[in-house]
């Protein structure tokens, strides 16, 4: 359950005022910045009011969380109001399902979707030259993977809405994650984040996010995009280098990623960082780079981003 700011405290006008009042004063002049609005008096909590000073749109202006990396203040009302308001209310997924303000991970799957990733690097990345001729030569095996990528990408989907319900919970709201015999469970076992100098093991399978920017590169024979993590990280080998690779634009292209590619170009015109999640590891190239071990190809199944 996505939630949902009916009211914010303009820190302009030093008083609540709802989406539409709030826009409405931001087409007269009467409020000058989209990002002077916070949760509440008391709560320093940063909002941002979509729309704001645009007479055309397409969805009504909200406010939402301006940067992902901040917490609620203790007490908050509005957190408490989001806790009554889940009261009642159900999603199911194929990875975890939601009884109110109680998440029920499905821990298993989680892993088998770990392994299979890393399976899937394996063989979209073989070293060994006798596994390169035994995939190519192997029809079985490579249905095998087709249907495994299949259920990656189906899955990272049923991720999708999870990780919002953890960002939340990170940001101070009132969620529980059990696991199917309702004992707690420490996400933060699955989710890594990427902050400035973590350590990161090359070829270690996980679901890494972090800020991260996106520079698009057109005049060129082959257009591709740069995406990289904004913080640098180190591994024993490398110091102060930043996870990235190279995206080609046609290669990526393929059923399923088009709006991803849509997103990206945007984002890449507005060169602000976004909240970016990659399912898979690094890889660390030419003793001076950490990659991710993706081709482009198929990297996009394994990116959820928010801008």
């Amino acid at each position: 359950m996505t939630e949902t700011y009916h009211y914010a405290y303009s820190t302009e006008l030093q008083r609540y005022l709802e989406p539409l009042e709030a826009h409405q004063y931001s087409i007269n002049s009467k409020l000058h910045s989209k990002y002077h609005f916070q949760c509440g008096e008391f709560c320093r909590f940063k909002l941002t009011l979509v729309n704001f000073g645009k007479e055309k749109f397409i969805q009504p202006p909200h406010y939402r969380s301006s940067t992902f990396d901040q917490i609620h203040e203790p007490g908050c009302q509005v957190v408490k109001e989001h806790y009554e308001a889940r009261k009642g209310t159900h999603e199911v997924s194929q990875l975890w399902s939601r009884s109110e303000s109680k998440v029920i991970v499905e821990i298993n799957l989680i892993k088998g979707l770990l392994a299979k990733i890393k399976n899937s690097e394996s063989l979209t990345n073989p070293t060994n030259p006798s596994e390169i001729f035994s995939l190519s030569n192997n029809t079985t095996k490579d249905l095998q993977v087709e249907k495994d990528k299949k259920i990656v990408t189906q899955h990272i989907k049923s991720l999708k809405k999870l990780i919002k319900l953890y960002l939340s919970y990170l940001q101070g709201e009132q969620y529980q994650f059990l696991d199917i015999n309702n004992q707690k469970i420490d996400l933060n076992s699955y989710f890594i984040k990427l902050g400035v100098f973590k350590m990161i093991t090359p070829n270690k399978i996980g679901i890494y996010y972090g800020q991260a920017k996106v520079y698009s590169y057109d005049k060129i024979k082959s257009p591709y995009f740069h995406v990289r993590f904004t913080s640098p990280c180190r591994t024993l080998n490398l110091r102060e280098i930043s996870p990235s690779v190279n995206i080609n634009k046609e290669k990526a292209l393929h059923r399923g990623v088009k709006g991803k590619i849509l997103q990206l170009e945007k984002l890449s015109k507005s060169k602000k960082p976004f909240l970016l999640f990659y399912f898979g590891s690094f890889i660390e190239k030419e003793e001076q780079y950490l990659n991710f071990a993706r081709k482009s190809e198929e990297i996009l199944d394994y990116f959820i981003f928010e801008s």
